[in-house]
């Protein structure tokens, strides 16, 4: 069975020793059938009298593996009786038979979605369970049965904060996930910076490139950066030693009537805007979340880490950020797979606060391990943190990755060169001298990218580098890329000189009649090689001797003549219909027409703005951390983040709680909230100070007390629960016996 042979055809032969009094038998008994019992649920049926006696036996292995038979068993005749099971498991005195139970909860749901309602009921009760064990099993039954029951968090939420970190890795990760959704329903927004990820265009195509900002470096950097930098420098405390002293002793004094005063003061019914309460205002709760996961960031699981971050990310406010980010750039320096995952978050966070990560400039450099998804998302993050300070350091580190023998991540490295030149124009000339050399690279792919980054940087500043320009012109015969050749070709039209001939100077003029001249040139070479160039040359060779002809009718007719009689001749249908159009507005043979005077308009229209590709995709607005994000599609079992309220809920329903025992069904009175201690002791980890009086008794069942006269009161409730538990243990169990006979 271990090595994935089909054993099913012993099937009765072993289910006959489930009676059996041995219990290393029955274990193994019970191993069998939850692997076989898919493939034979008739005969698996049979055995069901067997399976529900096993719920009552004394060993709490046994009674959680007959659980887990009886809950493999897809016949939807048994689901009454997996659920009653389920129920009676769900109180039971084992953790572990409890956490079974909560597992057999979604087995239920697929067997029969009808049964949603019973299933909620059950999982009610698990959710008041205090043992961490058994919490993140019900937890990840809550996701999958009623996600959208978020009302049925309210009274354990600050008990699941606080035990947050006693769960185990997976169950870490689940709650991290919940608790961001719960919070981004419940909370305020934590500032005024945005989180949202605008990665796709209102047409659902992905945005790949990035428009050139304007050509001064003060205004872009204070467009993008505006605030931040103030409120990153108040969280630079961070990284002293005085900032977790300082934390608690805020905390501490909170514990002064003062501080109660104004605990109690601040949580209200709710029904209040954040602008109303104080730029600086965030709910008690919404500060116990960011307090208890934040210990979370030093785990040594990835996922663990990367759920906090992306919890933090969206509800931290700006200054706490920078705590996020040495831990995710702590994580990428993982395995391979974490690594890419990692950045690829980084990537995105990168896009709305780029300032948070330039202290970690060094630390995105690719390395000979990376594979190209990951330095090409490395590239990504560099041209986002490049600052005037360390441009000259980028620089170096990019021509060394020229050098390299991939041809794609050289690829990747221009269009990162060309970002950089795009935002720090003083660096533009410099960067066109490396391009120039790479449009000769023996490598298409190489050569026609650089091509493709200098048209685009030329088009920004086209005065400074015309002499640019004019050596593509020249060089034009070596290069063999389709999109180089067209690039060049196009700046051949003209369109980088602003003005009227009138209008300029007379350098100014010189220089244009001297580059049009090189342009007629080159014009008349490519055009003898018209047949066999690409379609996407054959386009620009039309579009561009249109241009010229605008400029200079007398020389260019006889040329435009020639293009639209082999473009009439061409096997494209495309390119035919695109003669007979432009042989309409640009009547060269001297036949009438209608729409001449159109020429000029469709010719020289308003282009858009000049844009460069870039060398990792643009991330989507999915969540961080979710299957979606990495995929950048919407992955099955997908639900976006809800936007932050505009108006602060009620806060009182967190104050409700349940009376009950430790992790069994007991009595179910809900109390509110009365303002007395309720014996937590203020040394202990769940004990936090802001939040002493508004924790649960399902806490301080689960962490103890201080006070002795308050542990002698609960000690009696909770043996009295264990009374009334027992009384619905025995009637249970008597139940399913008559069920059974």
């Amino acid at each position: 069975m271990a090595t994935g042979r089909d054993v099913s055809v012993f099937f009765p032969s072993v289910v006959v020793n489930i009676v059996s009094e041995s219990f290393e038998v029955k274990v193994l008994v019970y191993m069998f059938l939850v692997r076989t019992a898919d493939q034979k649920p008739e005969e698996a049926l049979l055995s069901i009298n067997s399976f529900q006696k096993d719920l009552a036996h004394p060993n709490p292995r046994v009674r959680a593996l007959a659980l887990r038979v009886m809950s493999s068993i897809r016949i939807q005749v048994i689901v009454p009786v997996v659920i009653l099971a389920a129920r009676k498991c769900a109180v039971d005195p084992s953790p572990y038979v409890r956490k079974s139970a909560a597992h057999a909860i979604p087995k239920i749901y697929r067997m029969d979605n009808t049964r949603k309602e019973e299933l909620i009921e059950i999982i009610e009760t698990m959710l008041r369970d205090s043992t961490p064990f058994v919490l993140s099993s019900a937890v990840a039954a809550f996701t999958e049965v009623c996600p959208d029951r978020i009302d049925l968090l309210h009274r354990h939420y600050r008990k699941i904060c606080r035990m947050l970190v006693d769960m185990d890795e997976w169950g870490q990760i689940l709650l991290s996930e919940l608790l961001l959704r719960y919070a981004r329903s419940q909370f305020l927004a934590p500032d005024a910076h945005t989180r949202e990820l605008g990665g796709v265009s209102g047409k659902g195509e992905k945005k790949l490139e990035l428009a050139l900002p304007s050509t001064n470096e003060a205004s872009y950097h204070e467009s993008n950066n505006a605030g931040i930098q103030s409120i990153v420098a108040s969280g630079a405390a961070f990284y002293s030693d005085s900032d977790e002293e300082e934390e608690d002793s805020d905390d501490d004094s909170d514990d002064s009537d003062g501080g109660k005063a104004k605990k109690k003061a601040g949580k209200s019914s709710g029904g209040a805007t954040a602008e109303s309460r104080g730029p600086g205002w965030m709910d008690e709760d919404h500060r116990l979340l960011l307090r208890c996961t934040r210990p979370l960031l030093q785990s040594q699981n990835a996922g663990v880490v990367m759920a906090v971050a992306a919890l933090h990310f969206y509800l931290s406010p700006a200054a706490d950020l920078p705590k996020v980010v040495r831990a995710l750039v702590f994580t990428a320096h993982g395995r391979p797979e974490v690594r890419h995952v990692v950045i690829k978050n980084i990537c995105t966070m990168v896009t709305t606060q780029p300032i948070l990560f330039q202290s970690h400039f060094n630390a995105f450099f690719v390395t000979p391990r990376d594979p190209l998804q990951v330095r090409a998302l490395k590239l990504e993050i560099l041209t986002h943190i490049v600052t005037s300070e360390n441009a000259p350091t980028l620089l170096r580190e990019l021509q060394a990755y020229l050098r390299s023998s991939n041809h794609d991540f050289v690829a990747l490295t221009i269009r990162a060169i060309g970002r950089c030149a795009a935002i720090m124009p003083q660096i533009a000339s410099v960067c066109i001298r490396s391009l120039l050399e790479l449009s000769l690279h023996p490598s298409p792919k190489v050569a026609s990218e650089a091509v493709v980054v200098i048209r685009a940087l030329v088009q920004q500043n086209p005065k400074e580098h015309i002499v640019v320009v004019m050596r593509l012109m020249r060089r034009l015969d070596s290069l063999i890329a389709p999109e180089a050749r067209s690039a060049v070709i196009w700046l051949a039209g003209g369109e980088i000189f602003d003005g009227d001939a009138e209008n300029i100077k007379a350098s100014d003029k010189e220089l244009r009649e001297k580059f049009f001249e090189l342009a007629v040139q080159m014009m008349r070479r490519v055009v003898k090689s018209f047949p066999d160039e690409h379609e996407m040359t054959k386009q620009q060779i039309v579009n561009t001797s249109c241009k010229m002809y605008i400029q200079d009718p007398i020389r260019i007719a006889p040329m435009l003549k020639v293009v639209f009689a082999l473009g009439a001749a061409d096997p494209s249908v495309d390119m035919r219909d695109r003669i007979r159009v432009f042989r309409a507005l640009f009547p060269v043979d001297g036949k009438p027409s209608a729409v001449k005077h159109f020429g000029d308009a469709v010719v020289l229209c308003a282009k858009p703005e000049p844009k460069l590709p870039s060398p990792a995709m643009q991330t989507c607005e999915h969540a961080l951390g979710s299957l979606s994000h990495f995929m950048d599609h919407v992955a099955p079992g997908y639900t976006p983040l809800a936007k932050h309220p505009t108006v602060q809920p009620p806060t009182n329903v967190r104050e409700q709680y349940f009376a009950g025992g430790s992790g069994r069904e007991g009595s179910s009175a809900i109390a509110v909230h009365n303002g007395k201690s309720n014996g937590l002791g203020a040394s202990g980890f769940y004990s936090s100070s802001d939040d002493s009086d508004d924790s649960d008794s399902d806490s301080s069942s689960y962490t103890g007390s201080d006070d002795s006269d308050d542990s002698s009161n609960d000690s009696g409730d909770s043996s009295d629960d264990d009374d009334d538990d027992d009384d619905d243990d025995g009637s249970d169990d008597s139940s399913s016996s008559n069920d059974s006979d």
